[in-house]
Formats: structure tokens, sequence, C-alpha cells
């Protein structure tokens, strides 16, 4: 009942997002706490939970009354030192914010506020010079220990680097990253920029309404958001928001309870809105929407794919989830990159989600494969590419045999199984301290926890319960019997074709060197039975969640492949 409860409220608060973005307004306005406000402190959530990245507040030495803040590192590391500058675009968490969970896995990363940026870096002193900003920052990784260091700038942030490279000298700052600033300008030059501006360039740079903001965004941006609403950018403008973030922020270090009391408020929990903003962000960032389509035949079959909102020359691009999600999880990383190259299609597979059902008794491979194929086919696409990850390899693998490469010319397979044997399929299972379904389809946050450790080999350093018992009453518990009635089936028969046949097709393999759920051993062995059509990429340091762990390599894999074979 419960789960019918969090999976409705899901599904009727997705219902309004086409129309407007009122009840996250709504839920802003419960809690006091205004939208912008509320993703500053989500990503200062995120980089202390997960990135270990922690804020430093350093009064620097003299009478000036300066301080700084800086994000660095929670624990001491060998990694080589790497200091981040900001421009005007906002403080050092928002301009970072894409770029921090890359690098800080190959740097000890320091982020600092520069100077009169964000509400935590201040100083009395009246300078106002490049010079400044540059001793200061200097002065505070003096602070923290750091004396050699390298540096990337961006904007205002590259005049800083440059001034404090040329200061302190290749010894102290042997490498220097200059992005997208205006270093090189003459100041005749630079006053000549801002003559040529419609307005006073402190309108243009630092803007005060919803439209100035606009207009920044877009002239700041080669693919800007297509719908960037007014009380969005009035949340982001106004000052308060700062200061409702900054209070919210004190409690981070402390405890999630203010985020639970949120859920708790609006009777919504945590799974449950994660899963209406990605739906959200399908549908207004990369114009992909739902469509549910009722299949041909007696059994009562109904599959929902997420699908282009408009038609397209982009080849066609089908993507099949695994038993870990429904289609709008698993490929929550993959579908910003991809759908700029492909006509992505994302079908929730039989069984997974709130949408996608049947009435028939039929568990198998090969029928998921037939309801992929007759669902494209009712989408009006006879012919695309197909990647399966996991279960979804399984699936993809039967597609394309049947189909064969008239209709299916490509084909990914990622981490799955498909090479083993229903013997091996079965001594794997066997080989679990629990029944299989217990193990792939947990009810408990322990067991959640288990599966997430063992599919990812860099799984999130914490994990408390109220989030995966969300995550269990939203995606684990609807449809259970029939999923773990696909599970048996599959351990049984595997992709239910013996023998398994060799492809026709081109075929990318892509494994993950850490994989726990599938060996590697069964990436080289599927690569060895396809021989020269097909071709295996290993990605290090990922498990068998990669998608998600390797996410960027996966995307350029993918789009090299399909598109350049």
């Amino acid at each position: 009942m419960k789960q019918r409860h969090a999976t409705a409220t899901a599904s009727a608060l997705f219902t309004l997002l086409p129309l407007s973005l009122l009840l996250f307004r709504l839920l802003a306005l419960l809690v006091r706490l205004r939208l912008a406000a509320f993703r500053d402190a989500a990503l200062s959530l995120h980089f202390l939970a997960r990135l270990r990245i922690r804020p430093v507040h350093l009064r620097l030495p003299g009478t000036d009354a300066t301080t700084v803040r800086v994000w660095c590192p929670a624990a001491p590391s060998t990694k080589p030192p790497l200091l981040l500058l900001h421009g005007f675009g906002g403080d050092s968490k928002w301009t970072w914010a894409r770029n921090l969970p890359a690098l800080s896995r190959h740097f000890h990363v320091y982020a600092p506020d520069l100077l009169f940026f964000g509400a935590h870096s201040r100083s009395a002193s009246p300078l106002r010079t490049v010079e400044f900003q540059a001793r200061c920052a200097v002065e505070a990784m003096r602070l923290l220990g750091v004396d050699r260091y390298d540096v990337v700038g961006i904007s205002y942030g590259g005049f800083v680097a440059y001034r404090l490279a040329a200061v302190e000298g290749r010894d102290r700052v042997p490498r220097v990253v200059v992005m997208t600033s205006g270093v090189a300008a003459t100041p005749w030059e630079m006053r000549e920029m801002a003559a040529r501006e419609e307005r006073a360039v402190e309108e243009s740079l630092l803007p005060e309404t919803a439209d100035g903001l606009r207009r920044l965004v877009r002239r700041s941006m080669h693919r800007p958001p297509p719908w960037m609403p007014d009380f969005v950018l009035d949340d982001f403008i106004k000052r308060h928001a700062t200061a409702t973030a900054s209070a919210l922020f004190t409690l981070l270090p402390l405890s999630l309870l203010l985020f639970r009391l949120l859920a708790l408020l609006v009777r919504l929990r945590l799974a449950a809105f994660r899963d209406a903003a990605l739906s959200l962000h399908f549908l207004a960032r990369l114009r992909i929407r739902p469509v549910h389509l009722r299949l041909p035949g007696t059994d009562a079959t109904t599959v929902r794919v997420w699908c282009p909102a408009a038609p397209s020359t982009k080849p066609p691009l089908l993507l099949l989830h695994g038993f870990g999600g429904d289609s709008k999880w698993t490929w929550a990383r993959n579908l910003p990159a991809l759908s700029r190259h492909f006509h992505v299609y994302a079908p929730d597979l039989l069984f997974f989600g709130a949408h996608s059902r049947s009435a028939s008794p039929l568990r198998t491979v090969e029928f998921q494969a037939r309801c992929a194929v007759e669902a494209m086919r009712l989408l009006g696409v006879d012919r695309y590419d197909v990647v399966g990850i996991s279960y979804g390899g399984f699936v993809a693998y039967r597609l394309a045999a049947v189909e064969g490469r008239d209709r299916v010319p490509r084909v990914v397979v990622m981490t799955s199984g498909v090479a083993a044997t229903p013997w091996e399929m079965r001594e794997m299972a066997a080989r679990e301290e629990r029944a299989v379904e217990e193990s792939l389809l947990p009810e408990t946050a322990d067991g959640l926890r288990r599966l997430v450790r063992r599919s990812m080999h860099r799984p999130p350093p914490w994990m408390p319960d109220f989030v995966l018992d969300d995550f269990i009453k939203l995606m684990c518990v609807d449809q259970r019997k029939e999923r773990a009635e696909l599970l048996h089936e599959l351990l049984k028969n595997g992709a239910g074709i013996d023998p398994l046949p060799v492809l026709t097709q081109k075929t990318l393999i892509l494994w993950g060197d850490k994989d726990q759920v599938f060996p590697l051993d069964l990436g080289h062995r599927l690569q060895r039975h396809l021989g020269d059509v097909s071709r295996l990429e290993i990605i290090k340091d990922a498990g068998h969640a990669l998608q998600l762990e390797g996410a960027d390599q996966v995307n350029r894999f993918i789009k090299s492949f399909l598109l350049d074979s």
C-alpha cells in the first residue's frame, strides 16, 4: 500500500510537469526556502558526502579583516594539489559543480570563493585589484599548508591565475590552465568591449532582473537551457536565497534531518522527488517525453518509452536497461550526451517501473525482445542500433539475433553475461549467501546497500537507511513477483537460444575491470565467440554499474562506434 502511495504521488506530480513547475515552487514556499538556495544546499551536501570536500574559513593575516572560504579535501592524500579559480558567474561551488567529481578523483582540489563572491569571502580592505585577489589566494593556500600547486582559472579567475603564476613563479606554480579569459586584451580593448554594451557593464554581468540574468546566460552558453522561468532566475538573484542557503548549510555536517523533514512535509519521499526531477530534466532540457504504448494482442501489454518529442534526422538508438532500475534511473548520466547525436528511445522493460505491465505469463528474454521490437514499430522506427546493459544486454542480443543486421545494424553489449551457459548462471546464483532474488531485488536498506557496493567499484561512501528505504519503496516493491520470475527464467535459460548464435552485426562489448556481478572473463569469451565483427573495450576502475561509474567513457565509446563504423 505504501509503495502504491509513493508511486502514485510521483506519478501525480509528473503529470503536472509539462504544464508548469508550480508544485516545485510550492515545496520551496512550504519550507521558506527558494529553489536556488535548495540547489546550493544540495551541492554542499554532494561535496561533503560524496566527494569528501569540506569548506574551511580562513582568516588571512593583516588588519583588514579578510576571510576566505575554501572548499578543500577532508583528508590527506598523495594526489597532486590543484587550485581552481572561478569567474563572475557564481562562487566556486556553482562554477565547478560539473568538474569537481571528475577532477577530485585525480587531484587534491582546492576551490576558494574569491573575495566578495558568496556569503563567506569578505574583506574590509578597499583594494579591488586582480593582484589583491591573487595575493589572498596564495595566502589561503599557505595557511592550508600547500606551497606548490597547479592552478586553473576561468574568465575573471583566469586573470587571477595568470597574475598568481607570474608572481609565484614555476617553482611554486609549475603549470597553469587559463580558460576563456581576456588576459591578452589591452586595457583599451577591455574598455572598448564595455563601451559596446547596450547597458552599463555591471547591469550585463551583475544582473538584478530575471531578463538581465536570462540575457547573460544566453550570452555565456552556446546551448542555454531552453526554458528559464522568471521565478527560478529571481531566486538565483535575490540576496536572501544565499542567506537561507547559508543557514541551511550549517546543518549539513551534522545530519540530513532537514531534507527528511522536507519529504515528510509534502508526503513525498526523496526517491520520488528525484524521480520527478529526472522526468522534468528529460522533458524540459533533453526534449524527451514518455509515450505509453498498448501492444497488439490480448494479453494487455503496455510499455512506456522515453522518446524524442520532435522528428529528427539523427540516427535512432534503442537503450535497454538492466535490473538496477527503470530506463530513467539507469540512463540518467548517458542520455544528455547521447541525445545530442542520436534519436534516443529508452523503454521501461516489462515489469520495471509503474507503467510497463502485461497480463501475459511469459517471462522469457525472447518475450521482452519481441515487445521492444513491437514498441519501436508502433513508433514508426524499423531500423535502429541497440545498446543493452546487464539484463538488457541479454534482451539486446536476442533482439539483434532475431531481427538481423538489416533492421539492427550495430549492437552494444555492456557487462552482460550473455556468453555464460545456463549451468554457469545457476552456479553463480548458488554461490550467493542468500536467495538470488534477495540479492538482486532487495527489500531492506541493508540488502540494497550490499547490492550497490557489489555493483559499483566506487560506491557512495554514505548511504543512510531512509534514502535506501525510499528507493526500495519506489523501485523494488511494485511488480516484484514478476521480476523475480524474470530472474529465475534468466538463470534457467539465459538468452533462450542454445547454442548461442554468432551475430552478423558489428558489436561493441563494454566491461568494467572491477565487475563483481559478471566477471570480465565473460566479456573476453563473448568477444572470442563473435570474432572479427566484435571488439571489447575495458573501462578501468569501474564495476557492474558501468553506465554510472564510467559514464563519460561509455558515452564516447558508444558515439564513436555507432557514428564511425
